[in-house]
């Protein structure tokens, strides 16, 4: 099986359940593949995403309940570009851009 893709018999392991939904790399590698594969020109990578983030980049709610545009991501940027989690996702997407095209 391609990397990125999730078997269907693993999809109900991120539904929602008794508690928050499950969000794990393995997800998000999934997401990040399906959307290469569209026909869409342009996609983009969020960069939480690669930096392994959890919560979402600007949630709503005023600067005491959460302070949105102001979270720092967990290392340098420059750390991050040339890390092994981007050279990753940038080797999944260009992947399954490649598989979309010639199929």
């Amino acid at each position: 099986m391609a990397e990125g893709l999730l078997p269907a018999e693993r999809r109900s392991e991120f539904l929602p359940g008794d508690g928050e939904p499950v969000y794990l790399p393995e997800l998000g590698s999934a997401i990040h593949a399906y959307l290469a594969r569209s026909g869409a020109r342009l996609m983009l990578v969020q960069i939480e995403d690669v930096a392994g983030e959890s919560e979402q980049a600007n949630l709503p709610g005023t600067d005491n309940e959460h302070p949105n545009w102001r979270r720092r991501l967990p290392c340098h940027i420059e750390d991050l570009i040339a890390g092994p989690e981007m050279a990753r996702v940038a080797a999944l997407v260009n992947a399954a851009r490649q598989q979309a095209a010639s199929g």
